[in-house]
C-alpha cells in the first residue's frame, strides 16, 4: 500500500533535515552503504551511506532497513525476496509514495563524466560528488513541486 503524498512529503522533509545535520565524512552519494558496513541497521558502525541509506536511520517509522552482502539494498519491512533493486523500488514506494523515476531522481547519482553519458540520460539527477546538503536541497525542491 502506497502512503499519501502528504505523508511521503513529510518523510522526505524529515530526511532532508537529517541530511543537513549529518557529518560530511558519513555521506557518500555513490553507494547505498559503505564497504565497511558491518550490518548495523542504524549505521552506528561509523560507515558512510547515501541519502536513501540514511533514511533507514532517519525514519524509523518507515520500517526501512539495509540488506545484502558486499552490496546493500534498502528494503521495507515486508520485503521477503532476495535483496535487489526491486526491493529498493518497493521500499521507496512504501516509505515515500514515489515510483522508480522519482527514486532515481532523488537517490541515484548521475555520472556526468561517463563517456557513455548522454545529456538526456539523467540531467536532473545530482552527480556522485553531491554533498548531503546538496541532496537535502534537491529533496526540498522535489517536495515543493509535488502536490
Amino acid at each position: 500500500m502506497t502512503i499519501s503524498i502528504e505523508e511521503g512529503n513529510r518523510r522526505l522533509l524529515v530526511l532532508a533535515d537529517f541530511l543537513e545535520k549529518l557529518p560530511p565524512e558519513r555521506f557518500d552519494f555513490s553507494r547505498w552503504v559503505g564497504s565497511d558496513w558491518k550490518g548495523a541497521r542504524d549505521l552506528s558502525c561509523g560507515t558512510t551511506a547515501c541519502a536513501f541509506g540514511w533514511a533507514t536511520t532517519a525514519l524509523p517509522e518507515a520500517d526501512l532497513w539495509l540488506r545484502g552482502d558486499g552490496y546493500a539494498y534498502v528494503c521495507h519491512g515486508t520485503w521477503k525476496g532476495d535483496p535487489n533493486f526491486d526491493a529498493t523500488v518497493d521500499a521507496a514506494d512504501k516509505a515515500f509514495g514515489i515510483e522508480v523515476d522519482d527514486l532515481e531522481l532523488l537517490f541515484t547519482p548521475c555520472d556526468h563524466d561517463d563517456e557513455e553519458h548522454e545529456e538526456s540520460d539523467c540531467c536532473d539527477q545530482l552527480p556522485e560528488s553531491a554533498s548531503a546538503s546538496d541532496v537535502a536541497a534537491h529533496i526540498r525542491q522535489f517536495v515543493a513541486g509535488r502536490k
